[in-house]
């Protein structure tokens, strides 16, 4: 026998069924492709924007290691070469190399002012050693000479690195040549046989000379193959 409260509960159901379906409506899987939420676009980066990371690049290359203590940052316009050189003289000692510049400066300054290269022409290339000569032989024709005192050296910085194959200059083999920044105070001026100071150098109206602040650029060359050979200077500038 057929209870009659199930009965109105079949009714009741079927009811709301079809309420239900002429509200909503019935969806097939076309109509659920059509509501989907659709996805955000990737996000791109763009060339122009400097702050933009490469965030797929950062996750699958590592981070670069910071230099050892004691060795200077790399400038980043010099960072390829001096990287590069790292690379082949992984042995090379910058922290004794700039001290031995250094040294080498204050050397060639003075010997140049005391009109005798002799005691640096080992560490001299022969375009350099020729001008200094020339400049020597110049001053002196003019009865002039350079009385020059370094006031205060700074710690010089290795500011690039260039590789010069073999057969580019004529060498044998692979050369570098290291841009070494000197910055320094410096006293300097020219006297002549009377050592009174020359006109164009004159002391200030106080009485005393002025030093000046120097920013030279000096370009030291080696052979790769070589490490025992002195560096030697082949080019100056500022």
């Amino acid at each position: 026998m057929i209870n009659p409260l199930n009965v109105i509960l079949l009714l009741i159901i079927v009811f709301v069924f079809f309420k239900l379906r002429g509200v909503l409506g019935m969806r097939n899987p076309e109509d659920n492709n059509h509501h989907q939420t659709p996805e955000a676009p990737p996000q791109t980066q763009t060339p122009d924007d400097p702050n933009t990371i490469d965030q797929e690049a950062d996750a699958s290359e590592p981070a670069s290691e910071p230099a050892p203590e004691g060795v200077p940052e790399p400038a980043p316009e010099g960072g390829r070469g001096i990287a590069l050189f790292r690379q082949l003289q992984p042995a090379f000692d910058e922290a004794q190399f700039l001290q031995g510049a250094s040294h080498v400066y204050e050397m060639i300054l003075l010997a140049f002012a005391d009109d005798n290269l002799a005691p640096v022409k080992e560490f001299l290339g022969d375009d350099v050693y020729d001008g200094f000569a020339a400049a020597i032989t110049q001053r002196q024709s003019a009865g002039k000479a350079l009385r020059t005192q370094i006031i205060n050296l700074q710690r010089p910085s290795l500011e690039d690195a260039l590789i010069i194959e073999a057969g580019e200059k004529g060498e044998m083999g692979q050369q570098v040549q290291l841009e070494v920044r000197f910055r320094a105070e410096i006293l300097s001026y020219l006297v002549d046989k009377a050592d009174k100071a020359a006109e164009k150098d004159a002391p200030s109206s106080s009485g005393s000379l002025n030093p000046h602040i120097s920013d030279d650029l000096w370009v030291f060359e080696q052979a790769l193959e070589e490490r025992g050979q002195k560096w030697r200077l082949v080019r100056t500038g500022d």
